[in-house]
């Protein structure tokens, strides 16, 4: 029996903009491991790590917008439409503000997902680093 750890590693990267509050990566990171269900595929293809890199905007409402995967370590096309479903899902977050402005901002969320035997002890299910 497999079993399913997400691990989402705290790292992004704006652009013209000052940072975005680690409270509101750290809600957008803990939708994403709440939400993410590995498909089937992964655990057929014997995969044990994926990583994904997805690129996306902070919209001045704090919605997001424009999300695509940028870098990824293997070719599952599945894992890769569950992860977009639940990016097209996640809640607006306060926006980046700019000289008491809010802006338009590029981010990117580095996801690993890694999938163990249920004989191994793993760790909390969603780590954020």
């Amino acid at each position: 029996m497999k079993q399913l750890s997400l691990f989402l590693i705290l790292a992004g990267i704006f652009i013209n903009a000052q940072t975005l509050e680690q409270t509101e990566v750290r809600k957008m990171m803990n939708f994403v491991g709440q939400q993410y269900h590995t498909p089937s595929e992964a655990f057929d293809l014997g995969m044990e790590e994926i990583r994904y890199s997805v690129d996306f905007k902070i919209e001045k409402d704090g919605k997001i917008s424009d999300y695509k995967i940028s870098q990824k370590n293997v070719d599952c096309k599945t894992c890769e439409k569950e992860l977009m479903r639940v990016f097209s899902q996640i809640p607006a977050v306060n926006p980046v503000m700019l000289d008491g402005n809010p802006v338009r901002v590029n981010y990117q969320l580095p996801v690993r997902i890694r999938i163990q035997d249920a004989q191994e002890t793993p760790s909390d299910s969603l780590k954020i680093e």
